[in-house]
Order: structure tokens, then sequence, then C-alpha cells
């Protein structure tokens, strides 16, 4: 039903509109399901602590289910005739090209806002890079088994048109080496490899966030040490002008400590 409704937004609806059809949308869902928004303004509440963000947190949470429908729009506006094109300001392109000038390749290491998927890609794309982007297999609108068989080929088939490379990972032993085999090929021919930060390997490290707890994995880190690839922070926001800016950091650094995991675990630090 939700996608429905925004695949006729996306077709009758002027784009300067979409943003408060999302923030009604958000708010019609929140009123449907209240005992998950309590859930969700929760959470913030004991994230931020005493930390202050000048919104409220019922404000936070409508704001960011507004802006996941206006990513679902992004994708089912991107399949018109004329597709999708947003205004798009890349920060920090040189991060990006002085890690290739060292010939180890660079994994990009985009944090799962709101926008990253189709945005970063787009960006990039754009910008005249070939990425081969690590995925999970749930991607797109929903992890359940309907959205993976009838919906999430779609998202999937918007964003393969900015990638050269989709390598698909799941929990098996297999795969998973399979898929660290592709990275690192595309990383020992110089290329450029893009991974979502994500809670979703099976080993994490837990850092200090604010009032909270931040998981981050070990994965990207250990690839960077063993090809010597250059792991680059990115993040992607939506302006309250339409437009996004992706903003690619400066090179975490991997060096000065005495083993590996102290390495890894600094760096993490370090991205926190």
């Amino acid at each position: 039903m939700k996608i429905g409704c925004l695949s006729i937004v996306a077709r009758i609806v002027p784009e300067r509109a979409w943003a408060r059809c999302c923030l009604g949308l958000a708010s019609l869902t929140g009123w449907l399901s209240p005992k998950v928004i309590a859930s969700h303004i929760s959470d913030i509440r004991l994230l931020l602590g005493e930390y202050t963000t000048g919104k409220d947190p019922e404000d936070i949470v409508r704001e960011r289910r507004a802006e996941e429908f206006m990513a679902h729009l992004h994708i089912l506006a991107s399949r018109r005739n004329k597709g999708w094109q947003p205004k798009v300001l890349v920060i920090g392109l040189e991060n990006l090209t002085k890690a290739l000038d060292l010939g180890h390749g660079a994994i990009l290491w985009v944090n799962n806002f709101t926008h990253f998927s189709l945005v970063t890609k787009k960006a990039l794309s754009d910008a005249g890079f070939d990425v081969t982007h690590l995925s999970r297999a749930g991607h797109g609108f929903s992890p359940t088994p309907f959205a993976r068989r009838f919906l999430n080929p779609i998202w999937c088939e918007v964003e393969n048109r900015y990638l050269s490379e989709r390598v698909i990972i799941c929990d098996d032993d297999t795969n998973i080496a399979a898929c660290m085999q592709a990275l690192d090929a595309s990383l020992r021919q110089n290329g450029i490899v893009s991974i979502t930060v994500g809670p979703w390997a099976k080993t994490l490290f837990e850092i200090p966030f604010l009032a909270g707890r931040l998981r981050l994995p070990y994965g990207p880190s250990n690839i960077a040490l063993k090809t010597k690839a250059q792991l680059l922070p990115v993040f992607t926001l939506r302006k309250s002008s339409g437009e996004f800016e992706v903003h690619i950091e400066s090179r975490l650094q991997l060096s000065g400590h005495t083993t590996q995991q102290e390495c890894i675990e600094s760096q993490l630090v370090s991205f926190a």
C-alpha cells in the first residue's frame, strides 16, 4: 500500500511538493503504529541523554520517517522516462583521488544515513567513478520475503545503473569468502569499493557515542589493512532546499600500534 501511494506521488505530484506529502504520510503511519513510534522516541532519548539537537525526539522520529519515504520516492521516480535528476554536490572528492593516487584502491565506508543508498552511488557515477558495492541480500524497500521477491529488485535495478558491480553477501561462510575475494580483487586493481556502515557483522566493536554505544564491524578496517587500501568515511545529506551533499572525508589512519587489533580499534574510535 505504501509503495503504491508513493508510486502515484512520483508520477503526478510536482517534486517541490514531495517533502510535504512524505511528512503527511509519516504522520499518518505514525498514528497507525503508536507503539513503534514510542519505541523509537525512547531510543533517541536514551541515546541523546543530556545532549541537545534543537528538536524534540518526536519531531526527529517523524522527520526521519518522512525522509525514508522520500528515499523510496526517489527510487520510484527514477523509473520514469526522464528519471530523477537531483542536484548533488560532492565535497571532498580530492580525498578519493588522493587515495587512488597511492595505487592500492579506496574503500568508501558509507554511513547509513537516510539518503545514502541511491544518491551516493549516482553522485560517484556522475563524477566518473566505477564502484563495486558490497550489498546485503535484503537490501531495498523491505527485508520481508514478499519485498525481496517483488519489490527489492526494483530498487536494485535503479541503483545498478550507477555501479560497476554489486557483490551480495549472506551469512554463509562460503559466500562470505567469495565476497571478500571479489572486494580484494577490485582493490588490488586500484578500484573503489563501497561498504555501508552497520552492525550486521558477527564481530563488533563497541564505542561510547553520545550517551549510548556505537557498534562497528572490524571488516572494512581489516580489508584496508590487508590490501593497503585507504578507508574513507562518507556522509550523504539532504538539505532543506532539497539539494544533496555527499561528503567524502579524509582517510582514517591505520598505523602506530603494536597489534592488528589495536590498529583497527584505533581506526574505529577515530571514525566514531
